[in-house]
């Protein structure tokens, strides 16, 4: 006897024996039972969860010559015949190949004849989106007039692209992916009657694999069956589906949280040179993170998913807006992950833009450890001022009490006022603190030089400009941005090219964060560097963000009445002595 794969030797025969699709299945035999039957049915849902086999199983219980409660009894000629599939009442067409007018006239033309054998002539058309406009067209009069002896089910992976007119004239069902309870019983079902050894943990990374299709899930237990000599586990599924270990996975967020961009590099291409699904290792990133927000919301473990507490405390971050980019980073480029031949390009691409937000987010964690330093510094002054004034309370209580000066409710309105006056006195002997000021001082300094800087820089390119100079600059940029050059110093969130002169180019962001970090030095320098090398050309490239044109527009209007135009940027000096990244850089410290 021939081998049987798996998916095709346990499909279920019966509605009882259908895991999952509670609704779909009670629906169907309550109206087989009351004999209450439709003309026209729709079964849509995701690929690999039995839209064919319920179909060819509701065939059956309608045609049954014993059926229990509207199941089908199996045991029946009528069932048999349809389960060897000899019965030539029951027509199946796949509508890839048989999705044309001239084949539905031909079904159209077919429904006249009375069924040969059964009680009803059941026609079931997989894939059904796939039928033609003009196709649809010439079957809609049937199907709104179907003889009583026919009945047609219709099964898709994409019901909207079901006309609504068909819709409209059908009973429709929607099959919905396996939980993973109703997935584990369809692989144990297996596993116990066809006698694999599989651990806990195999069982668990092929049904997280499947991800609710139970076709899948018996083709990849077919797979790891035929290769593993009956010992299936977690070591061999990771090698035959590329699969990278979840610790593998935390180590490669943390060292993109710490900045560790050598690390970063290193761990990445040890997955790809071990030949690892860089889809899935994306997804796997992308539900990692979720699964850090969703408890850092909500404290409640229930609701993790991928990871457990002890992997997540194993992530070195709990910022939750700094998690939420990372997170948007990573399924921000999961399509071209999946479709692309350069997977491994995008994978690396993810990490850079990553490195990027972790460079802002240390950056601006400086301004949160200085003010946990003050925090903590008024905490102290604060202990100390409440421990003195505790200790002169505690003495005129005692003094008081002793010399019975005051009666008790004198005693405690005179212990507020004491209170108060103590407080007072504190409040005025209280000091500025000194360091804090020196360091906001510092910070506004190094944020008007930026400012400077860039300021002098647009007024240069603003005397200088010319439309012929903007459109090609424009168009460069946008040959950078579609070559993918550019995509490393996120210039792809860019509006547009503000203005330009022969050698320097403001660059208008939609927000200022982009603009800052496109600033920062190595980003820019790489993308000018890129620049230089797709075009053959030196060009100086700022990013501003459209308040800082708006204010830096009514300046240069101010400046243009009252001087002479300024010369263009000079390149050589600029590049060798970069004013802007030397100031950026200082901010940064």
């Amino acid at each position: 006897m021939s081998f049987v794969s798996f998916y095709k030797k346990y499909r279920p025969n019966k509605f009882t024996e259908i895991i999952g699709q509670k609704h779909l299945t009670k629906t169907l035999m309550n109206e087989v039972k009351d004999n209450k039957l439709s003309s026209v049915y729709i079964f849509s849902g995701p690929k690999g969860n039995g839209k064919t086999s319920n179909a060819r199983i509701f065939a059956k219980a309608i045609n049954c010559l014993n059926n229990k409660n509207g199941d089908a009894c199996g045991e029946c000629e009528n069932c048999k015949s349809i389960q060897e599939g000899n019965c030539l009442d029951i027509i199946e067409l796949d509508a890839a190949t048989n999705n044309g007018v001239g084949q539905i006239r031909e079904i159209v033309k077919n429904t006249f004849f009375l069924p040969t054998i059964l009680k009803k002539k059941i026609y079931i058309v997989d894939e059904a989106h796939m039928i033609t406009n003009e196709a649809w067209n010439a079957l809609l009069k049937t199907l709104e007039d179907t003889p009583e002896h026919v009945i047609f089910i219709f099964a898709t992976t994409e019901f909207h692209k079901i006309p609504a007119t068909i819709v409209s004239r059908s009973q429709y069902f929607n099959l919905s992916k396996l939980n993973d309870e109703e997935m584990n019983s369809v692989l144990s079902n297996v596993v116990e009657k066809e006698k694999i050894n599989i651990s806990n943990d195999a069982s668990k990374q092929l049904i997280e694999l499947a991800n609710g299709h139970a076709r899948d899930l018996l083709s990849m237990l077919e797979q790891m069956y035929m290769v593993s000599n009956n010992n299936i586990n977690t070591e061999l599924i990771y090698s035959m589906f590329g699969i990278v270990a979840i610790d593998k996975k935390i180590k490669l967020i943390n060292l993109i949280i710490e900045n560790n961009l050598a690390e970063c590099l290193n761990l990445a291409e040890s997955f790809i040179q071990s030949g690892a699904n860089i889809y899935l290792l994306t997804l796997d990133i992308c539900d990692i993170l979720i699964d850090k927000l969703v408890y850092i919301q909500t404290k409640n473990q229930k609701l993790l998913k991928k990871i457990n507490l002890k992997e997540f405390d194993s992530i070195n971050s709990s910022q939750y807006k700094y998690l939420l980019n990372l997170l948007n980073i990573f399924e921000k480029e999961l399509g071209k992950v999946k479709t692309s031949n350069e997977a491994y390009f995008y994978f690396k691409k993810m990490i850079f833009e990553s490195l990027a937000i972790c460079d802002t987010q240390n950056n601006n964690s400086v301004n949160i450890i200085e003010t946990k330093e003050n925090i903590k510094e008024e905490k102290v002054l604060k202990n100390t001022k409440d421990s003195n004034l505790n200790k002169i309370i505690t003495n005129l209580e005692h003094s008081f009490t002793l010399e019975g000066m005051f009666s008790t409710k004198e005693y405690k309105n005179n212990k507020s006022d004491i209170h108060e006056s103590v407080n007072q006195e504190s409040k005025n002997q209280e000091k500025p603190n000194i360091f804090n000021e020196i360091k906001q001082d510092s910070k506004n300094e190094k944020e008007k030089n930026v400012k400077r800087d860039l300021e002098k820089i647009f007024l240069q390119v603003a005397f200088n400009y010319s439309k012929e100079n903007n459109a090609k600059m424009q168009s460069n940029l946008q040959k950078m941005i579609e070559s993918n050059l550019a995509a490393f110093a996120n210039i792809g969130d860019c509006e547009r090219v503000f203005i330009s002169s022969n050698n320097a180019v403001i660059i208008k962001f939609n927000n200022t964060i982009d603009a800052e970090l496109f600033n920062e030095y190595s980003l820019r320098q790489k993308f000018m560097d890129a620049y230089k090398k797709m075009f053959n050309q030196e060009s100086v490239f700022i990013g501003l963000d459209n308040k800082k044109i708006d204010e830096f527009k009514i300046k240069f209007q101010e400046f243009k009445k009252k001087n002479n135009p300024l010369p263009d940027v000079n390149l050589s000096e600029f590049l060798s002595n970069d004013i802007i990244s030397k100031a950026f850089d200082e901010f940064l410290r």
